[in-house]
């Protein structure tokens, strides 16, 4: 999924979660609008939602014909697109992916004597795969 997908995706959530935030004269925090989005739309990315968030903003203010994105808090306070955290324009390389289960270890029903614990996964940085033991993505 690229990252023109994940924003069409997500702007449609983001939209109605802050025309409801603004219906409430409330506003939402970005990590809970960041919640919703993903949750919702079920597209998920593991990037810094300061990467993401400001676009997202920009695109749903643009759809809505209003300003939606003063209805969502940064962390400092403030609301609006520069809130949502860089101005940058460069668009960045990875991938939004479809959602990975919660669970990222196997669990074993058996019970041994050492509590040998499973290495703790490694993900690309591209695709957000789990790579192979050899440690090089087949994306690269």
């Amino acid at each position: 999924m690229t990252w023109g997908d994940a924003m069409r995706a997500w702007a449609p959530v983001a939209a109605e979660a802050l025309e409801a935030a603004a219906a409430a004269n409330t506003r939402l925090t970005q990590d809970d609008l960041v919640r919703t989005v993903q949750e919702r739309s079920g597209v998920v990315t593991g990037q810094p939602h300061g990467t993401w968030l400001p676009r997202l903003l920009a695109k749903v203010d643009t759809t809505a014909g209003e300003q939606l994105s003063r209805f969502c808090l940064g962390a400092s306070g403030s609301s609006g697109t520069r809130a949502a955290g860089t101005s940058s324009t460069r668009s960045p390389r990875a991938r939004a992916t479809s959602p990975r289960p919660a669970a990222t270890r196997a669990t074993s029903t058996r019970t041994s004597r050492s509590t040998r614990e499973e290495p703790t996964p490694v993900f690309c940085p591209s695709c957000f795969t789990q790579l192979p033991a050899t440690g090089v993505c087949d994306c690269q």
